[in-house]
């Protein structure tokens, strides 16, 4: 069981990473303004902050939902759609987070590459989880294996 979770830390952590580092690539460069500090202003900072951060979200946010969902969900296909669908609605919250409405408007900023990076990362978790548990989990623990 330890494995799994720790895969699955590994994994959250460089696939969310990947996801903001990506969204700031495709839209957050059209920025040109001294008002937002972006990738082109501070990459080093920028990419060691957006890691921390997603390393410490996982023990607090995807554990408990992890385990929630293995508990409760048994079908696998229905585990991937809740991870892709919280993929791109993590997607969506975090394009509105980090640009402002201004930005938006003004360097036409397209919410729809957010969805798609976070809804691509949510899927690649959900098939890291699903491959991981048969590998790792018993059935008691919520292992495919068991369907």
């Amino acid at each position: 069981m330890v494995k799994h979770y720790f895969l699955l830390w590994v994994s959250s952590t460089l696939l969310l990473s990947a996801a903001v580092l990506g969204l700031e690539l495709l839209e957050g460069n059209k920025i040109r303004t001294t008002e937002y500090m972006g990738l082109m202003d501070m990459c080093p900072i920028l990419i060691v902050m957006i890691g921390l951060t997603a390393f410490l979200l996982f023990p607090l946010t995807l554990v408990p939902v992890s385990l929630l969902i293995r508990k409760w969900v048994r079908i696998s296909f229905i585990i991937i759609l809740i991870y892709t669908a919280a993929g791109a609605a993590i997607g969506r919250w975090v394009f509105n987070s980090l640009y402002d409405e201004r930005f938006i408007r003004e360097y036409g900023l397209n919410s729809a590459a957010s969805i798609i990076l976070f809804l691509t990362a949510g899927l690649i978790y959900a098939m890291i989880d699903h491959f991981s548990a048969i590998r790792h989990l018993s059935p008691q623990e919520g292992s495919p294996r068991a369907e």
